[in-house]
């Protein structure tokens, strides 16, 4: 198989971590980021599913926290957050 088919392939669905199965799945477009989050009680994932030039990779991270947001209804612990522009793990503070 060729590596950019192979590419395409794995960037066009999300599936989570391991810690993450079983979790609730929402699918949303923010700013052209297709992003899907995961929702396990108070912790999340957030996965960026399509492809950013380099020149669009300024504020991937901070554009995966505000999808959290907007997916969940509840801030991110601002400490809690790790990941990078593709992939963020949080933990949530709801009411």
């Amino acid at each position: 198989m060729r590596p950019l088919l192979l590419f395409a392939l794995m960037t066009a669905c999300a599936s989570p971590s391991l810690e993450f199965r079983g979790a609730t799945k929402t699918e949303i477009t923010l700013s052209g980021d297709r992003i899907t989050v995961f929702r396990k009680g108070d912790r999340v994932q957030a996965v960026r599913t399509n492809y950013r030039q380099k020149s669009q990779r300024k504020f991937g991270q901070e554009r995966l926290v505000l999808a959290i947001e907007a997916a969940t209804g509840c801030a991110v612990k601002p400490r809690s957050v790790k990941g990078d522009i593709v992939l963020v793990t949080a933990r949530l503070d709801c009411p």
